[in-house]
């Protein structure tokens, strides 16, 4: 009797289990079936959860991977597929401000192996699905919950920005470079946009500077020749005037450059005792030139504007600058005296002209490629000082520069050197018999 109750008991245990273990399968081939249809409906946001570039067959999904991907209620997947087709809709409307705004918030979502690699040249709404297809659900849910307008006013800096970038990209690098900054982001390029649009003005007037030096010299020995051309007896001396450049910076860079000085009379103030009578004479004359009881004729004026007219012929729009301060302090009646033919002549031949008090006020629109500077009376120090404003007034054109003066002021130096305007130097009498 014992034993049938025995084995009433362990048929019913073997039953128990076998219905557990049916149950079990069941439930595991229910499960299975469930991981496959969700695999089957939603490959891609199963690849950017599992951060794989492809689904692994069921039979190699480890427990985790499982797990993660049943974690997630049908509903939740749903919705994942809806977001994505949402935010793809923001990325065919905004295509470059979405995929900056994923590279600015999401930085290493390129990297992610469930993001495929597209080629460059692809177009670019291609390259942003491939980064939604990578992006996980929160990364979704994060760029739903930007408003339309949030989008409008990201784009409209967006395209401010890339304005900035394509008109002043040199701007831009001297901004990065100052601040250190390798990729500043749009909102700040835009933010700084007076700076970068000054330092972009910076560089280009930096780059207009950049090699005129040799332009110059260049232009001297021809200056030169056309001075020897119209006025043959008149004499040519030459300097190095030390100037002030900017950098791509702004920062003021000292250089130096040739200039030739055709003139037409000579004095000198120094050594008068040494000086041959004749020469000292001169002196006198620059006084008879203040009290216009002496002037030059209309040839020598005429001359002048043939040599306007030919650097114009050889280099393009050019600018006469009449000047009209020397520190004898004439008075603006004795400029005007000396210079009415050569204004007239000016003017007859289209020449646009100023008077070199004028130079502050002058507004230079880079119109001009040559400067054919007129002075009556100049000292090396005036000369010196008049080109070396005018070469760092006008630097949207940074023309070449001419200099011609009616009666030149030599100093000791250069009076010593000539020699011919001295008195021969009678030798010492010697005590020895």
């Amino acid at each position: 009797m014992q034993t049938e109750t025995n084995d009433i008991l362990l048929l019913g245990l073997l039953a128990i289990a076998l219905i557990v273990v049916i149950a079990l399968v069941a439930h595991f081939v229910k499960k299975n079936a469930h991981l496959r249809s969700i695999t089957q409906k939603h490959t891609k946001p199963i690849c950017a959860l599992l951060n794989q570039s492809s689904i692994p067959s069921l039979s190699s999904l480890t427990s985790g991977q499982r797990k993660k991907i049943l974690a997630i209620s049908d509903n939740d997947w749903n919705v994942w597929e809806s977001l994505k087709t949402s935010v793809l809709k923001v990325a065919k409307e905004y295509p470059s401000t979405f995929t900056s705004f994923v590279d600015e918030n999401f930085k290493g979502i390129r990297g992610r192996n469930s993001y495929t690699e597209v080629k460059s040249y692809s177009r670019i709404e291609l390259k942003n699905e491939k980064l939604i297809d990578a992006m996980t659900l929160e990364e979704l849910q994060l760029i739903d919950a930007e408003s339309p307008s949030s989008w409008q006013k990201r784009n409209k800096i967006r395209m401010a920005a890339y304005s900035l970038r394509v008109n002043c990209a040199e701007g831009i690098e001297s901004y990065k470079s100052i601040h250190k900054q390798k990729y500043p982001s749009d909102e700040e390029i835009v933010h700084n946009r007076k700076n970068i649009e000054e330092l972009q003005s910076l560089f280009e007037t930096s780059k207009r500077y950049e090699g005129w030096e040799k332009e110059q010299e260049d232009f001297c020995n021809k200056y030169r020749q056309i001075i020897k051309d119209n006025r043959p007896n008149d004499g040519r001396y030459t300097y190095q005037i030390t100037f002030k450049k900017p950098d791509r910076y702004g920062v003021l860079l000292e250089s130096k450059f040739k200039i030739w000085q055709g003139f037409s009379k000579s004095f000198c103030s120094h050594l008068q005792e040494r000086q041959t009578d004749e020469y000292k004479a001169n002196i006198n004359k620059v006084k008879d030139f203040a009290s216009k009881n002496r002037y030059f004729h209309n040839h020598v004026y005429d001359a002048l504007v043939s040599i306007a007219k030919k650097i114009e012929e050889d280099y393009g729009n050019t600018l006469v600058i009449l000047t009209n301060l020397c520190k004898r302090n004439w008075s603006k009646d004795v400029y005007d005296y000396h210079y009415d033919h050569l204004i007239d002549s000016l003017n007859e031949s289209g020449f646009t002209w100023i008077y070199f008090s004028d130079l502050a006020d002058y507004v230079d629109d880079g119109e001009f490629e040559s400067i054919f500077i007129i002075d009556f009376i100049t000292s090396n120090d005036e000369l010196k000082s008049n080109v070396q404003l005018i070469i760092e007034h006008f630097s949207n054109s940074v023309p070449i520069l001419g200099y011609y003066s009616l009666v030149k002021q030599y100093d000791e130096e250069e009076l010593l050197k000539i020699k011919k305007y001295l008195k021969p130097e009678e030798p010492e009498e010697d005590d020895m018999a």
